[in-house]
């Protein structure tokens, strides 16, 4: 299989951003969880990182945020690393909200989950006008 990270964040953002207009916030607050993700996945792919084996890559955004940050202050994106939060804004999400019914998701965190998205999707815009990722 071949993954398209960049593309995968992108298309996660903008349908967070809409169900955020709409008021549609569980699912907003997912998407923005996976709108990084794969945001974060996508420098982790340039930097040589397979997807095809079992690894800590495999985690979703509430553990991924930890290892990518790590991971990335020994690799040349460092830099891009360093612009993001050194906290992790997604602790408290989860990817079993999925099973959840809206009323019982907590969603106190939602503008720190937006934040997070907005910034490492913005990053990947950046990374590629830059030339570190690829057109």
């Amino acid at each position: 299989m071949t993954y398209q990270f960049r593309s995968a964040a992108q298309r996660h953002i903008r349908d967070a951003e809409h169900l955020h207009t709409e008021q549609r916030l569980a699912n907003a607050g997912h998407l923005f969880g996976f709108a990084c993700e794969c945001a974060l996945k996508a420098f982790l792919e340039r930097e040589g990182v397979a997807f095809d084996q079992p690894g800590p890559w495999w985690q979703h955004v509430d553990e991924l945020w930890e290892h990518f940050i790590a991971y990335m202050r020994t690799r040349e994106g460092a830099r891009w690393a360093a612009k993001l939060p050194q906290e992790n804004p997604f602790t408290n999400w989860s990817i079993s909200d999925r099973y959840r019914d809206s009323q019982n998701i907590v969603l106190t965190d939602l503008p720190l989950w937006e934040s997070g998205a907005r910034k490492a999707c913005r990053l990947l815009t950046e990374a590629r006008l830059d030339g570190y990722l690829p057109s």
